[in-house]
């Protein structure tokens, strides 16, 4: 979370181009979930299923959850700051750092389906920049782990996009049988 909270300081510290703003902004970020629970415990009724909302919401963005937010969390601040660093630069060294970015990308993707938003958005970022070089280690780094990820869903489902659903096994999920 203090790594985090670091990385949240230097974007907006860079984009904003303020350190004020950029304390302001990471303030903002270590307050966010004691705003989230002081508003719900005031303004949501005390039932038991309001109660158990708040608390699980309060500990998802507190990150006393599982690693799979946080993580992904930090994967997307580096891949932004990354990105952030090659566009600053002119796009000088990029070559490594796109290699890098799409290593980085690749990671947040294995941990949370939902970054795969940002693999077209720095693609874009690199073809309209004329970088062509750039995108090719860019998709080439990011490819490593993502064939890596698809053989084991081939491995273990048979099929390249096929995801592990029997949790409790076959005969509890259908509901056909009831």
């Amino acid at each position: 979370y203090s790594l985090i909270l670091l990385m949240v300081y230097y974007l907006a510290k860079e984009v904003l181009r303020d350190r004020l703003k950029g304390f302001l902004v990471a303030c903002f970020f270590v307050a966010a979930p004691y705003l989230f629970y002081g508003f719900f415990t005031f303004l949501a009724s005390s039932g038991e299923m309001m109660t158990v909302f708040v608390t699980d919401k309060f500990t998802q963005l507190m990150f006393l959850a599982l690693l799979s937010d946080p993580l992904s969390l930090f994967l997307t601040l580096l891949s932004l700051i990354l990105i952030w660093i090659l566009f600053k630069n002119d796009f000088k060294r990029s070559v490594s750092l796109a290699f890098l970015l799409g290593l980085t990308i690749s990671f947040a993707v294995i941990t949370r389906w939902q970054n795969a938003v940002l693999v077209p958005f720095y693609g874009l970022i690199f073809l309209l920049s004329r970088r062509f070089k750039a995108f090719f280690f860019f998709v080439f780094g990011g490819l490593f782990l993502g064939i890596f990820q698809l053989s084991i869903f081939f491995q273990a489902n048979g099929g390249f996009l096929g995801t592990y659903q029997d949790v409790y096994g076959g005969d509890y999920l259908n509901i056909s049988q009831v």
